[in-house]
């Protein structure tokens, strides 16, 4: 019996419920793919008679909500494929009591929102894609008791705000891409207690100014990339251009979108008494970054390629 064949049948007894799975076919299977076969809903408890499951790959269905212990006893599960769905909700602890949980890749759905709790009970995610969702905020505590998450890709959404403490208590996380959103305010303190953050990817995004303050906490930030963003290039960045002395490369990212006179100029090739408000501004500014991303669009040693998530 080929796989594909063979694991359709084994979801067909999902499916119905039956009380035991026969150990041949159920019991010991430790690889189940089922993408493609326009399923539309996962109850809870679906997979719980699968407790060798270490793969589990349900890309390319039409599944649009995750509801709370949907993959209840797979403690062997390390890796769960979730992308290409038109996944738009999911319910607190959806992602419950999976302590060997390493990959979780739930991009290209219709996520909007990432609700406190969702990720909670993972104590051992290493690699989290949410890259090209509908997601237009961050909360507070959104990734909470993430003890070993490494990488998180969050580019290509709508996100807008990024609220304080957003990206808290992520000891280990290196690189956090944000690239390609419409984010336009970076609340004071939303990437606080990050000490291993090398990478961040700031790429594509509606920020104007540029707050010193950004750059004052990141002991182990290796690159930021802000190109691609309209920064106004006025006095409201005279402070950023006095507090570069550590990070010099930042300010040759930056092309002035505004005023006109300095439209396609490098910030960094103004003089800072060019630097002028004629009028008054309302800016807003991105304070107190503490974050990064590795190696955003082309992927890590760790990682692999990130397209393959796409």
């Amino acid at each position: 019996m080929g796989r594909k064949l063979r694991h359709l049948l084994i979801f067909l007894l999902i499916i119905l419920k039956e009380s035991k799975m026969p150990d041949a076919a159920g019991c010991r299977l430790t690889h189940l793919s089922l993408s493609g076969n326009h399923i539309v809903k996962v109850q809870p408890g679906a997979f719980a008679n699968l407790p060798l499951l270490y793969k589990l790959d349900l890309t390319a269905n039409r599944i649009t909500m995750m509801k709370s212990n949907t993959f209840e006893n797979l403690p062997c599960l390390q890796t769960l494929s979730l992308h290409n769905n038109q996944i738009s909700k999911m319910q607190t602890a959806a992602f419950a009591n999976l302590p060997l949980l390493h990959t979780l890749s739930l991009n290209a759905n219709n996520i909007t929102m990432i609700q406190k709790g969702t990720f909670t009970n993972l104590p051992r995610l290493y690699l989290l894609y949410l890259n090209n969702n509908q997601i237009t905020m961050i909360k507070n505590g959104a990734f909470k008791n993430l003890p070993l998450l490494n990488l998180l890709f969050l580019f290509n959404n709508q996100i807008t705000t990024i609220q304080s403490g957003a990206f808290t208590n992520l000891p280990e996380l290196e690189g956090l891409c944000l690239a390609n959103n419409k984010i336009t305010m970076i609340e004071p303190g939303a990437f606080s207690n990050l000490p291993k953050v090398e990478d961040l990817d700031l790429r594509s995004n509606k920020m104007l100014a540029i707050s010193p303050l950004a750059f004052g906490l990141l002991p182990s930030i290796r690159t930021i990339q802000l190109d691609n963003t309209p920064w106004q290039c006025d006095c409201s960045m005279v402070r950023f251009m006095l507090n570069t002395t550590k990070f010099p490369s930042f300010k040759g990212q930056i092309i002035c979108a505004q005023p006109l006179k300095f439209q396609g100029q490098k910030l960094a090739d103004i003089n800072l008494e060019e630097l002028m408000c004629e009028t008054p501004t309302n800016l807003t500014l991105l304070d107190d970054i503490q974050t990064s991303s590795e190696h955003c669009y082309n992927g890590s040693d760790k990682a692999g390629s990130v397209s393959d998530h796409h």
